[in-house]
């Protein structure tokens, strides 16, 4: 998967901690939705729902191991 970038200033908002919101994402092409995901002190993790434009959706698991020390 290739990731794209923008040009983020020091201290600028740009990510997101994950807490049950809502993440609009505007775009008109693609094929492949990617996630970095870090955890510091445990595994972490969870599901979430794609609602697509068309009013269909898609659930997902996203996990993220414990970077610091591999398993704990």
């Amino acid at each position: 998967m290739n990731k794209t970038t923008g040009t983020v200033t020091t201290g600028a908002l740009d990510n997101v901690v994950s807490s049950g919101q809502t993440v609009a994402i505007n775009g008109t092409c693609g094929d492949t939705l990617g996630f970095l995901v870090d955890s510091s002190y445990d595994p972490a993790g969870g599901t979430a729902t794609i609602h697509y434009s068309d009013g269909t959706t898609q659930q997902f698991t996203l996990s993220g191991q414990y970077w610091f020390g591999g398993t704990r």
